[in-house]
């Protein structure tokens, strides 16, 4: 739970953030999915694990960058009993990718890029998704935290949260079709059901939804997989 929204700011200036993040996620899943390719350097989830994970992680320091204060005290509001949590649920999927999954997935055919930017049974899948995944929770906590330092009111948030965040996945039109759009989109404008609610009211909350987030890959994998 965010306890320290003190601040209200103007339309304008609310605008203005979102307007900033909604730059920097465009920028981040065009260059990996368009810029990079046409370069001649693609990245892979499987293939090339280690740097798709930095690729992410760099963009987390840069949004960290820009909203230092904000992100800072988020996540420092978090209780350690729940980053406990954290490690040891990274910890299970560590184990299940890397020493249970191994047994179910013998002979099936590992998916293509770019399907395998969002589900793949492979080993090497966990570490680049995890930073994936961290950066778009920072993006989604900034947000949730700007409409709600505009308008501390749930209903607001969680609907202008679903229209923003259910649009800004348009973009996966351009690399991997409209089936998967429509998927991804409509489950980004789902989890406005989830995530407004967990980061803004409930207690360690942010460490929640990072494992819910988590929980949705694992659930698409498991049903590639059976």
């Amino acid at each position: 739970m965010v306890t320290h929204l003190r601040r209200h700011f103007t339309f304008e200036h609310t605008a203005a953030a979102i307007g900033l993040l909604s730059v920097l996620w465009v920028a981040v899943f065009s260059i990996y999915h368009l810029v990079l390719p046409m370069v001649g350097a693609p990245l892979s989830y499987l293939g090339d694990p280690v740097l798709t994970a930095a690729y992410f992680l760099a963009w987390c320091s840069g949004l960290l960058a820009l909203y230092p204060r904000t992100l800072k005290r988020a996540y420092l509001s978090q209780g350690l009993d729940a980053y406990a949590l954290l490690i040891a649920f990274l910890s299970f999927l560590a184990v299940f990718y890397g020493g249970v999954m191994p047994f179910f997935t013998t002979g099936i055919e590992m998916p293509p890029y770019p399907v395998d930017h969002f589900v793949s049974p492979g080993s090497a899948y966990l570490l680049p998704k995890m930073a994936e995944i961290a950066l778009q929770q920072s993006i989604i906590v900034a947000l949730l935290l700007l409409l709600a330092s505009y308008r501390n009111s749930l209903i607001f948030v969680s609907i202008a949260y679903a229209l923003i965040f259910g649009a800004a996945h348009i973009i996966l039109l351009m690399d991997v079709g409209l089936q998967f759009t429509i998927i991804f989109g409509g489950a980004a404008m789902l989890s406005a059901i989830i995530f407004p609610y967990l980061i803004l009211r409930v207690r360690n909350g942010i460490v929640y939804s990072f494992m819910v987030h988590w929980a949705f890959y694992l659930v698409l994998t498991l049903w590639y997989i059976l």
